[in-house]
């Protein structure tokens, strides 16, 4: 048996991204963890994370050109010269709860495999959702093994405010993917922050 301590956060958002960074460095430090993979719609919290530590591997998940949000995608692309230079993976992807079910579910109101999922997850923290959706699309891109222990970072909004250790899987064998430990989280959980 194993006692470890959760961090709760009173709310969800991106007030909570520096301690987040530090969580998770924290962890992967005592933890032999040499992968974080987190969400990022302009690079910047991949840039804050990066300041803190020169050596952990990050991947940085990102929007694909299919989204609504041009403004975020234009904020990336102005930080991509700097990510690179620092190192940083990229992964700019159809997020894995999205793509074709979604337009699906838009157009004629029908709940998709996809949603059921995505909502699931949403009942822990928005934050859960996005980084084991970011794992997933890490995963799909074959940036990272589904061989090895990672944390996967995801947020409210902007920033981060969940820390998950996983272990990864594709969306082909999402059965296979595990929530292994929270390091930290918004306390207000599931679909009542909005």
């Amino acid at each position: 048996m194993t006692t470890k301590q959760i961090t709760y956060f009173e709310k969800p958002g991106k007030d909570n991204t520096q301690k987040t960074l530090e969580l998770a460095l924290n962890y992967a430090k005592e933890n032999k963890i040499n992968t974080i993979v987190l969400s990022t719609s302009t690079g910047e919290t991949a840039l804050k994370l990066r300041k803190l530590d020169k050596d952990i591997e990050i991947i940085a998940v990102t929007y694909s050109e299919a989204v609504a949000y041009k403004d975020k995608l234009e904020l990336f692309e102005k930080n991509r010269e700097e990510l690179e230079k620092n190192n940083i993976k990229i992964v700019k992807s159809t997020h894995a709860f999205s793509g074709i079910d979604k337009c699906m579910f838009k157009k004629f109101g029908s709940t998709s495999t996809h949603v059921i999922i995505s909502e699931t997850l949403k009942l822990i923290s928005e934050g859960t959702k996005v980084a084991v959706e970011c794992t997933l699309m890490s995963a799909d891109a074959g940036i990272i093994s589904q061989k090895q222990e990672i944390l996967a970072l995801g947020g409210t909004s902007r920033g981060v405010d969940t820390c998950l250790l996983v272990s990864p899987s594709t969306t082909g064998n999402f059965f296979e993917f595990g929530i292994l430990e929270i390091i930290c989280m918004p306390r207000v959980g599931g679909l009542a922050h909005g």
